[in-house]
């Protein structure tokens, strides 16, 4: 139909339940204390999903890039033809 071509061409974000299942899976681990700036965008047949994983602070850089590699794994395994860009953030500092 003409709107389905025209969503096709369109940039659109991805369906909620999309977007749930990408939350699901990031904060599924174990290691992971929170997401943010998740973002995501779908461009003819091509997925794109962008997003920030809270991990604990003091974790070693190799760590933490260890995390971020098992989360892309998960949502890839969901998503195998998408564009995922992960980026680590430490955690927020606890209020006191």
């Amino acid at each position: 139909t003409g709107r389905g071509s025209f969503d096709m061409l369109m940039d659109r974000e991805l369906p909620a339940s999309d977007r749930r299942r990408i939350q699901e899976i990031a904060l599924g681990h174990a290691a992971v204390k929170g997401i943010h700036e998740l973002r995501t965008r779908s461009a003819g047949l091509t997925r794109f999903i962008q997003l920030h994983l809270d991990v604990d602070r003091d974790l070693s850089l190799v760590r933490a890039h260890e995390i971020g590699d098992e989360v892309e794994a998960g949502i890839r395994h969901c998503f195998p033809d998408a564009e995922i860009i992960l980026h680590v953030d430490p955690a927020p500092e606890p209020t006191p």
